[in-house]
């Protein structure tokens, strides 16, 4: 029986699990998810004593870290929205109204003139409490996720255009961690509904990053030279959704 140990791993260092990832890579790179996940790329002759070794000497930083991915993303964690409150819709501020709407498919009236959103769902979703009626998060989800349905053949012609190489697939999904995806095999291009909260450029930058995974599959020197040269703002695109999360 092989004991090789897994490619990808999980260790708990001070009551926190950290994902441990094995790839091709030199040194050991630690990061936080936006949603407050540690995460650890470590080279493929790292041991496990290794990788605990050096999370033990980076507890301040990795709670310094954390301490401020919760101050940030906390809203986000609502799971519920009231009606009247505003939530975010290609980075701006639109106000939420409920219709009741008894049928089976769910409904969202955009008014871009007037930054409203009329949300048409079943009673049964719509929690009442103190003359408050509350959303749940589905709904808004789904809400961007059928705004950027709308938007995406513009945005694969935009970055197929831009980086010169087509996929044969786009489509529209919820991901927890990644903007965007990209199965280089399949030709297969995939962006997150919650891009829709952001400004279009957002969108379009990450259309871009992915497409030009079409060309180098990897995140090398190579790549980012494509992608500069197909998307010149993508630097600011990448700050803004790193240090900006939308609000509602």
């Amino acid at each position: 029986m092989s004991t090789r140990t897994p490619q990808t791993f999980t260790i708990k260092s001070a009551g926190i699990d950290v994902l441990v990832t094995r790839k091709r890579i030199k040194n050991m790179n630690l990061r936080i998810n936006r949603e407050g996940k540690v995460l650890l790329s470590i080279p493929a002759w790292c041991t496990k004593s290794d990788a605990a070794a050096f999370l033990a000497r980076e507890q301040d930083w990795i709670a310094r870290s954390r301490a401020k991915v919760d101050k940030r993303v906390g809203p986000l964690m609502k799971e519920r929205y009231r009606e009247g409150e505003a939530t975010m819709l290609w980075g701006e501020p639109y106000r939420l109204s409920f219709v009741p709407w008894e049928r089976s498919v769910f409904r969202p009236d955009v008014d871009p003139a007037c930054h409203a959103i009329e949300l048409r769902l079943s009673s049964t979703l719509v929690e009442e409490a103190n003359g408050a009626r509350t959303i749940p998060k589905e709904a808004i989800d789904l809400m961007r996720r059928i705004e950027l349905e709308k938007e995406l053949p513009r945005l694969a012609a935009f970055a197929e255009e831009r980086v010169g190489a087509h996929a044969t697939e786009w489509h529209v999904r919820t991901m927890k961690t990644r903007w965007g995806s990209c199965s280089v095999k399949l030709g297969r291009i995939c962006l997150n509904s919650e891009l829709a909260a952001y400004p279009i450029s957002c969108a379009e930058a990450v259309s871009c990053h992915e497409a030009c995974h079409l060309l180098v599959p990897n995140h090398s020197e190579v790549f980012y030279k494509e992608l500069g040269r197909a998307c010149p703002g993508y630097r600011e695109v990448r700050r803004l959704l790193r240090e900006h999360p939308h609000l509602a």
